[in-house]
């Protein structure tokens, strides 16, 4: 069998060859790598720890919220409970969502890491970051803003109100309804620079008229500076 298959490689035209060879130096590569690299987990800081504490408290306080003001929460969507994963379908979805990543976004981990990955980008103490986020992903705002807590830093920050699938979709409980029930309840303090529509031009082209009148009102009733370009 060994002579047969001996045979078989060298009578093989150099296409074939180049095939077998390139895949037999991956899989040596492969297993290199799997052998040699060591294998670590994530240590968590100080700083990680109090920002994920933070986050988890914040997940809390947006739950009792909407149990207190019958707010439907979806067991099957949200089996944590967090409040933050909204229906599939709303008055405010303008795209589809992943419902994974939405469920992934919500662990109170995610702030952690993401002042990991400001430190690891040189962020300090005292340090201006910019947040720009849409109603899709409402727990990474509030994650990032959990991180810029820990680390004392000055973040200014945009929301916009449009969602995709499973994000901030419930147009009874918006992302300026979330942002402002953790600052009411005292879990963060820092304040909006501007709100924007969001959706289609960034005005919301899409949504019904209704619908984006009662989004204009309840963006003037906060008196967070209002941002209209279709540009």
């Amino acid at each position: 069998m060994t002579f047969i298959k001996k045979n078989f490689f060298l009578n093989c035209d150099i296409k074939y060859k180049r095939i077998v060879l390139t895949s037999l130096v991956s899989i040596i590569a492969y297993s290199a790598a799997l052998f040699f690299t060591e294998s670590r987990s994530l240590r968590f800081s100080e700083k990680m720890i109090e920002a994920s504490k933070t986050m988890k408290e914040a997940i809390l306080k947006i739950r009792e919220h909407c149990d207190e003001h019958g707010i439907e929460i979806d067991k099957i969507l949200d089996p944590n409970r967090t409040g933050l994963i909204g229906p599939a379908f709303s008055a405010l979805t303008t795209t589809k969502g992943n419902l994974e990543a939405k469920r992934t976004s919500v662990n109170p981990a995610m702030a952690g890491f993401i002042v990991y990955l400001l430190q690891k980008a040189g962020v300090k103490k005292g340090d201006n970051i910019a947040i720009g986020s849409s109603a899709s992903f409402p727990a990474l705002l509030i994650a990032s803003l959990c991180a810029a807590d820990a680390m004392d830093l000055d973040p200014t920050i945009i929301i916009s109100l449009c969602s995709s699938s499973y994000g901030a979709t419930r147009i009874e409980f918006n992302l300026l309804d979330i942002y402002s029930v953790l600052r009411d309840k005292g879990v963060l303090s820092f304040p909006v620079s501007a709100v924007s529509l969001g959706g289609e031009n960034d005005t919301a082209d899409e949504l019904q008229p209704e619908i984006k009148n009662k989004l204009i009102e309840r963006i003037k009733k906060s008196k967070i500076p209002f941002n209209y370009h279709k540009d």
